[in-house]
Formats: C-alpha cells, structure tokens, sequence
C-alpha cells in the first residue's frame, strides 16, 4: 500500500513539473491591445513583460549601466526575444502574430519591432529585436539591433520596447516541489538569425 501512494505522489508530481514547465504565459489585453505578459519562460526562468513607447533613457533609468537591464548580454537577450516569438506573440489567445498592429506601440499592420535591450554605450542602445511580420513565416530576430538611445519611439508606430522583470509567479520547478509536498501530506492523511541591423 506504501509503494503504491508512492507511486501516485511522484506521478502527480512529475506531471506537476510538466504542466508548469510548459504552462503558457498570461496575457495582458487592454482594449483589444497586447500590453504584456506574465509568467514568459525565458531559459527556464519566469518573466513579466511590458511593451511601451518612449525613450531608452526614459524607459530604462538612463540607459547607462548595464543594472537597467534584466538581460546585460546578446545571447540572454536574443533567449528573451525567442520566448516573445513563440510564447507571447501568437495567434494562441489573440491575432498577437498576424496582425502585429495588436501590440501596443504597433500601429503598422505589416511588421513591428519589440526591442529587449542589454547593453547602451554613449549613443546607442543595444537589444535583440523580433520582427513581427504579418506574414506566415516572415517573423525573425535581429541581434544585434542598434537603436539612438534618446531617440523616441511613441508614435513611430512601428518600434515598441519590452520592459522585462523577474515575474511574481513561482519557477516551474518551485510550484512542482510545492505540489508533490502538498500531495504527499494529503496521501499520507488519508492513510512538478539574421545578424547586425540598424534603424535607419
């Protein structure tokens, strides 16, 4: 009998670890408009996500260290991009991937850029961008992407920043050794790309 509720307490928690492993990320729509996403795995880790127009100096307290970003490297940043792409911005809940004009800071029905920056030197900032294009297969991601720090992107109607913090929502691995805990007390009472480009 012991083998057994054994046996069902790390089934269920294997399959806790599967379900949050691969749970979706919870979208933030405001009047029909993608404005962000909690809970984006990126490389195992979970993020919430913004995306706003403005200024890298104003979005990013100042754009002039790499502590204002929450990825400081092109390939942690590029891992961001590709959770976007495949996670965030698709046809899942919304036309998130088809119509990029959804997004907020998008206003051209064609393409949109979302930036994740990581690093800024004097001029320019530096992200990994996803190209959201209307057409099936036409989306990709461009790193590095360099982009005039004070330059303003509200209204352009084509750019829009992702702003990234480490999400509120439990690491997958957290919520399944939670789950196998609480499923053992109960068991037991009842007896887990393209390269440079520049906006011109």
């Amino acid at each position: 009998m012991h083998r057994l509720k054994s046996g069902i307490v790390a089934g269920l928690a294997l399959a806790l670890v599967e379900i949050s492993a691969h749970a979706s990320p919870i979208l933030t729509i405001v009047g029909g408009q993608l404005v962000g996403a909690t809970g984006v795995n990126v490389d195992g880790k979970l993020y919430d996500v913004r995306f706003t127009d403005g200024t890298c100096v104003a979005l990013f307290t100042g754009c002039d260290d790499p502590g204002d970003f929450a990825f400081t490297n092109e390939p942690a940043a590029e891992e961001a991009s590709l959770s976007l792409l495949f996670q965030v911005l698709t046809d899942a809940v919304g036309q998130f991937d088809s119509q990029p004009a959804l997004t907020n800071g998008i206003d051209n029905p064609r393409y949109g850029y979302v930036l994740t920056p990581y690093s800024a030197d004097s001029l320019f900032t530096w992200a990994s961008a996803v190209q959201n294009h209307a057409i099936t297969g036409g989306d990709t991601i461009l790193s590095p992407f360099g982009f005039v720090k004070t330059e303003n992107t509200a209204g352009w109607g084509f750019v829009t920043y992702a702003q990234w913090t480490p999400s509120q929502v439990p690491e997958p691995a957290t919520v399944a050794l939670l789950g196998a805990g609480l499923l053992g007390l109960g068991v037991s009472r009842r007896s887990q790309f393209r390269k440079p480009a520049t906006l011109q």
